[in-house]
């Protein structure tokens, strides 16, 4: 909540920094009939796009999807926006470690009350939400039928934490692959936590340093514009 309520807040103040302020501080140069120094121009340019012509990003945004809805289809498209978010630097890896925890959380929870394997994969794997990362673990079932365990039928998955084989396989041997399972779920759900907390720690000073670059561009902007207004001053005939 705290990151959202900061980036809230930094977007209010952005906007009325472009919608408000500018808008007054560069009546200033139209009541006195001077022309617009070039770093007004830009702020006024910026201003305008935020005041009236925002409503376009949406609409340019909302437009690019259905283009793309209707030449990839509905499914492929998502799968594509998946795999986007799925090869972003911290975020992707953030997305496997949540899905996973759901689908080792429900394979120790089926297995604990002792469902059977094939139907347990099964289930689990339905749980899965991310397209990509679920077509991964579809031909589980048929390697559990072929005679593997289901160590070896997750052993060359990409998306399974490394060191759940192992674990699962020691599970396996003595008998307690629910234990086990519940284990390997408790511990990545507490690895999750904390690279979100990281990632939520990055998240809120860069939002910060955004305003404040914010802040900087119209100061020096308004501020070049005063010095070229006083040269102006300085320069006319005097009486």
């Amino acid at each position: 909540i705290y990151p959202l309520v900061i980036l809230s807040i930094t977007m209010m103040v952005t906007i009325l920094l472009f919608t408000v302020f500018v808008p007054r501080f560069a009546r200033i140069f139209v009541d006195m009939g001077r022309a617009m120094p070039p770093s007004m121009e830009f702020l006024l340019t910026v201003s305008a796009i935020a005041s009236w012509a925002w409503w376009l990003v949406p609409l340019l945004l909302c437009g690019t999807w259905i283009l793309l809805e209707r030449n990839l289809g509905k499914e492929q498209l998502r799968r594509h926006v998946w795999a986007f978010v799925l090869k972003l630097p911290l975020a992707g890896k953030i997305v496997v470690d949540l899905e996973m925890c759901k689908y080792i959380r429900t394979l120790s929870i089926l297995i604990g009350n002792h469902v059977e394997i094939i139907r347990t994969v099964k289930i689990s794997g339905k749980i899965i939400g991310n397209p990509v990362i679920a077509s991964a673990f579809t031909d589980i079932a048929r390697k559990l039928k072929g005679g593997a365990k289901l160590s070896a039928a997750l052993s060359d998955n990409a998306y399974v934490p490394s060191s759940m084989v192992p674990m699962l396989r020691v599970g396996e041997e003595s008998g307690t692959v629910g234990e086990m399972l519940s284990r390997i779920a408790s511990h990545l759900e507490n690895d999750t936590r904390l690279k979100i907390k990281r990632l939520l720690s990055l998240f809120e000073p860069a939002v910060i340093v955004f305003l404040a670059m914010m802040v900087l561009i119209v100061v020096v902007s308004i501020f070049v514009a005063m010095m070229d207004l006083n040269a102006i001053n300085q320069g006319g005939p005097k009486i």
